[in-house]
């Protein structure tokens, strides 16, 4: 086994597949792969929630508590730019677009942003002020005045974006951002608060059951966990939290609030698990399948994978 300094909900990786970020209470930590050594620590927003890199890995995006933007230069670690948002604080996920000149984010109360980056290497005051226009609001009466979008993300391979919100997907072209129309029904209201997007895969689920989809988000899969032993003083808690898929789609992780597991995908049985499932947030499979980073509050840790998931061992 080994320990990651910072952890977060999500554990995301660089666009060319060399770096993978924790985050602590107001910082980023760097970790290369394939060694996992720490390469930057770089300060930045209070209480943040989520960082992502541009595509050109120029740039970092860490997003807090409090819906604050903050844009850092990579890998020099200085802040460009910030922004607040329009009225709320929103969720923990952000988009940079295809040629990184914006971000695109949301809030709880339905509005999608346009974070405009394109001047943040512009001569000036640094950090910038940034603004953003908000591109549409989500009518949340139709939706019983829930929270309503869990996700917004890019799509390479369909070169869209995409949001998910209260079981429902919406695609957008790249020029002209429309995200009215829905595209697929999938479940009504599905506990979506961490969406998995992978390189081949995507998960979303309920309280029991996972759902996996293609890059087109078309159902291939629908998954349910066997032979658990969940204590039941959880109670009304313990249900499923978090997944993230492999990229070969052979093991999936699913965090409960009791317990972490780990299962094969063809047989659905438990194969290992890690106490402790409030301590967990998210998963990420690093290292072409070979190693699970398992994260949370405070650190992140890596287990090796050899072979099948029923050989696991610990990393030195």
């Amino acid at each position: 086994m080994k320990t990651l300094k910072g952890g977060g909900w999500d554990i995301p990786i660089s666009p060319d597949g060399k770096f993978i970020f924790t985050i602590g209470q107001n910082k980023v930590y760097v970790h290369g792969l394939p060694d996992l050594k720490k390469t930057e620590v770089f300060k930045t927003l209070p209480n943040i929630i989520n960082v992502t890199m541009s595509h050109n890995g120029k740039y970092l995006a860490a997003k807090n508590t409090s819906g604050k933007i903050a844009v850092l230069e990579y890998p020099a670690g200085k802040i460009l730019g910030t922004c607040a948002m329009e009225k709320s604080e929103g969720y923990n996920s952000i988009c940079f677009s295809p040629d990184d000149t914006y971000i695109l984010d949301f809030d709880w109360n339905g509005n999608i942003m346009q974070l405009d980056i394109s001047t943040v290497n512009e001569v000036g005051e640094i950090p910038l002020k940034l603004k953003h226009k908000v591109l549409h609001r989500i009518d949340k009466s139709a939706y019983e005045n829930r929270n309503l979008i869990s996700f917004i993300g890019y799509c390479d391979s369909k070169n869209e974006f995409f949001i998910i919100d209260c079981g429902f997907v919406h695609t957008s072209p790249i020029e002209n951002i429309n995200f009215k129309a829905y595209k697929k029904t999938i479940h009504a209201y599905l506990l979506q608060q961490n969406v998995f997007i992978g390189k081949k895969y995507n998960a979303l689920h309920d309280k029991s059951t996972i759902y996996l989809f293609n890059k087109s988000w078309d159902i291939v899969n629908v998954l349910t966990p066997k032979r658990l032993t969940l204590n039941p003083k959880f109670g009304n808690i313990n249900f499923i939290h978090s997944v993230a898929l492999s990229d070969n789609g052979e093991m999936l992780f699913v965090r409960y609030a009791e317990k972490s597991y780990l299962f094969e995908t063809d047989t659905m049985e438990p194969v290992w698990e890690w106490s402790g499932g409030m301590f967990s947030s998210g998963a990420r499979f690093i290292n072409n399948d070979t190693m699970i980073a398992v994260s949370g509050w405070s650190r992140t840790i890596v287990e090796k994978i050899k072979g099948r998931a029923k050989t696991i061992e610990r990393v030195l």
